[in-house]
């Protein structure tokens, strides 16, 4: 089966044809395989944070013009805008990783052994 063609509304499609190349020549350039470049160009797959700024540095944008708009929710009032996504609440929501594990002292093992 042939793969997708690129979405022609993707930020990515849009500063990459600005600057006149293809697909070929801008994944060799930014250094990765031209299917690669076809899953973020898609919306398959979204780049890291790297490959975003080795990508707006070829395509002479800024990093923040190859990041999709914020969406919001249909039933949003008119002029409501997009803000930070909300966090997880509970009790294990901040908790650093790893630091749901019991660590045994000598005085705890002490204090359930009396």
């Amino acid at each position: 089966m042939a793969p997708k063609p690129p979405n022609p509304n993707s930020p990515f499609v849009k500063a990459r044809r600005q600057t006149g190349l293809d697909q070929q020549v801008a994944a060799k350039k930014i250094g990765i395989a031209p299917n690669s470049l076809g899953r973020y160009e898609r919306g398959e797959r979204a780049p890291g944070h790297a490959l975003l700024v080795k990508m707006a540095k070829l395509y002479l944008v800024d990093v923040n013009d190859l990041m999709p708009p914020a969406s919001v929710p249909r039933d949003a009032p008119a002029g409501t805008v997009a803000g930070p996504v909300t966090p997880p609440v509970g009790p294990s929501a901040h908790r650093p990783r790893g630091t749901n594990r019991v660590t045994i002292t000598a005085a705890s093992s002490a204090r359930r052994n009396a």
